[in-house]
């Protein structure tokens, strides 16, 4: 399994039956709206097919360890990661 460093506005749609792992967390911001942490496994042409809206964002596939380590990963993402490898053990 691999982590995908990508917000929710990447035009990707699962059917609920693929999500194994979900958690709502609260906004990251004062007064915003809570937000979710999905965990499912992609296809390669899924992966291929992510696409990003104009904000000009980069990401990458990378192995978790990698991401878990990566010092410029955003932190609350590598705490929500942590919290599904813990749950899943």
């Amino acid at each position: 399994m691999r982590a995908a460093r990508a917000g929710g506005e990447f035009a990707l749609r699962l059917a609920p039956e693929r999500l194994y792992w979900q958690r709502r967390y609260a906004g990251v911001r004062p007064r915003a709206l809570p937000s979710y942490f999905l965990v499912a496994d992609l296809t390669a042409a899924e992966v291929e097919a992510i696409r990003f809206g104009e904000e000009g964002q980069f990401w990458e596939l990378m192995a978790i360890d990698t991401f878990l380590e990566h010092p410029e990963a955003v932190p609350y993402l590598q705490a929500r990661l942590r919290d599904y490898l813990a749950q899943r053990g």
